[in-house]
């Protein structure tokens, strides 16, 4: 592949919106986090700014990575994802009572978060075969299948988030392998309706559930925060307010120790949160036009694609970003859960940035490759 090949394949608005959204992070917690570990100044910062670095390199892996090569090796790769997660389950880091990251030697890594890509990567050869045949519940199963086993996995970790992001996927996916949009959301529609009921029977009778008692808490905060705001509705009230705190342009860089010490998880599933204490309602905004901006460049990339498989891994790619900005300013703002997903591109981890960046190298590679078909 030449280096025209190269930098036509290449879509700058798309890596410039990723790298801007990189840039508010390490802002962010530079100025929220500056001597959290004594004798290493700005060591989030720092860190971040490596994990994204990381990232770049795995894009590059996975752009010059054929779907066709994905492809025929789906099955392994939807084995090895299975296999981390069971891992994880038996051997894995416990933190907070969540036990989701394997250590090797110095470093952890969320077995989950790579665990949506093997997904795509499986679920778009399956829906492709059967595009434009998928009429009924019976039509769906197959992928319903493939994608309920690594859900219950990382329920079990407990990851309530991680599998929902999947179900997500898995209905962007059905509906664009031309199941009906209706049947689509009475089989969502259905489940959410089933889940409150267990909920409710939860609350009122002690009915069992598969869920860990916080992870009900949580729900049970999202309808009515302040029925226990020094408990279960902390985390959303202090967002809200370090939403609030930021006006328009942020707080000044004196007030900002004090007030983030109050936001949980100021770093990570309230790193949008700290974006607005920190940068105020421009700040939120530039980062909602980024994500825009990320979003958008792919749907024209899946578009333009003429291969089948290669536009689901695209919009599975688009689906996974999309649902995951969705979730975690939902959380911030209040008109979601509060499920633990980060923000993309945005929240601390090296797990969820590198992720993050791959799944813009299978995005990539669709545009890359086909620009090589073109000279050719």
């Amino acid at each position: 592949m030449t280096l025209r090949e190269l930098l036509r394949g290449l879509d700058g608005w798309l890596i410039g919106a990723a790298l801007g959204l990189c840039a508010l992070s390490v802002v962010t917690l530079a100025l929220t986090t500056p001597n959290l570990v004594p004798g290493s100044p700005l060591y989030l910062a720092k860190h971040q700014l490596i994990w994204v670095v990381v990232g770049l390199v795995v894009m590059a892996i996975m752009m010059w990575v054929p779907h066709t090569l994905l492809r025929r090796f789906r099955w392994l790769i939807y084995g090895l994802t299975l296999a981390m997660l069971m891992v994880v389950l038996v051997h894995g880091q416990s933190v907070l009572g969540a036990q989701r990251w394997i250590n090797i030697g110095p470093f952890q890594f969320q077995p989950s978060e790579f665990a949506k890509l093997g997904v795509i990567i499986i679920l778009a050869d399956l829906l492709e075969k059967k595009r434009g045949a998928i009429r009924t519940l019976r039509d769906m199963a197959p992928a319903i299948a493939i994608a309920l086993v690594p859900m219950l996995l990382v329920i079990k970790q407990p990851d309530l988030g991680t599998a929902l992001v999947i179900a997500g996927i898995l209905g962007v996916l059905l509906y664009e392998a031309g199941g009906s949009g209706w049947k689509i959301l009475a089989l969502y529609g259905g489940t959410a309706g089933f889940v409150v009921l267990l909920v409710w029977l939860h609350v009122q009778a002690g009915f069992p559930l598969p869920l860990h008692h916080y992870q009900v808490t949580r729900l049970l905060a999202f309808v009515n925060p302040n029925a226990d705001p020094l408990g279960t509705g902390y985390n959303l009230i202090q967002s809200e307010i370090a939403i609030a705190s930021g006006h328009l342009t942020g707080v000044g860089v004196t007030e900002i120790s004090s007030l983030i010490s109050f936001l949980p998880a100021a770093d990570t599933d309230f790193a949008f949160a700290s974006l607005g204490l920190v940068g105020g309602l421009l700040a939120m905004v530039a980062a909602l036009g980024l994500y825009a901006v990320v979003v958008g460049r792919t749907l024209v990339i899946a578009h333009q694609e003429t291969d089948g498989y290669s536009s689901l891994i695209v919009l599975g790619a688009a689906a996974l970003l999309t649902i995951h900005v969705f979730m975690n300013v939902g959380m911030a703002t209040g008109i979601m859960p509060v499920v633990g997903v980060p923000a993309p591109f945005i929240s601390y981890g090296g797990s969820s940035v590198v992720t993050d960046f791959a799944a813009l190298g299978l995005i990539l590679s669709s545009r890359l490759h086909r620009v090589h078909l073109s000279f050719h």
